[in-house]
């Protein structure tokens, strides 16, 4: 997507790419009574577990706030916390919180003749002449293999 927006002229300052969990199955709808604040805290949460700082945010702090100001502090929590994500905004935790919310909403049943197929990641292992060290942030999205047993990597060396 990022590339399209590019060759159409449009500057992309920042592609982030939030590792959202695939509808788990279920004949009904999950916390659809939950609020905004509550959505977000746990999204805050995952945030500050996958940047590996507490952005100290719950629903409690959330509730009395409208949701505007409850977008602008999270998104405030994360850019104080990571270079990474300086330019995140409300817009795009809000595209977050909807993709979220939906996940949980869906009713997914997956069919019964389900069959399990083979996955192969490929991944390279080189760093581009002139490309900078990544950070403990970027090297985590680099490396997102969790060695469970269900995929298998193939790394390209040169």
């Amino acid at each position: 997507m990022s590339q399209q927006l590019r060759r159409a002229g449009e500057a992309v300052p920042l592609l982030a790419i939030f590792d959202t969990p695939a509808p788990a199955p279920s004949a009904f709808p999950r916390r659809k009574d939950w609020t905004d604040a509550q959505w977000l805290a746990v999204i805050a949460y995952e945030v500050g577990v996958f940047l590996g700082h507490d952005l100290g945010v719950t629903s409690g702090d959330l509730a009395p706030l409208d949701s505007e100001e409850q977008l602008a502090l999270i998104a405030a929590r994360i850019r104080s916390c990571s270079s990474e994500l300086g330019s995140i905004g409300e817009a795009e935790l809000l595209a977050q919180l909807n993709v979220y919310r939906s996940n949980f909403m869906i009713r997914y049943l997956p069919p019964a003749d389900f069959v399990p197929v083979p996955i192969a990641l490929f991944q390279t292992t080189e760093i581009e002449a002139g490309e900078e060290t990544p950070s403990d942030e970027v090297a985590r999205l680099r490396n997102p293999y969790r060695g469970d047993g269900s995929a298998t990597r193939h790394r390209r060396f040169g």
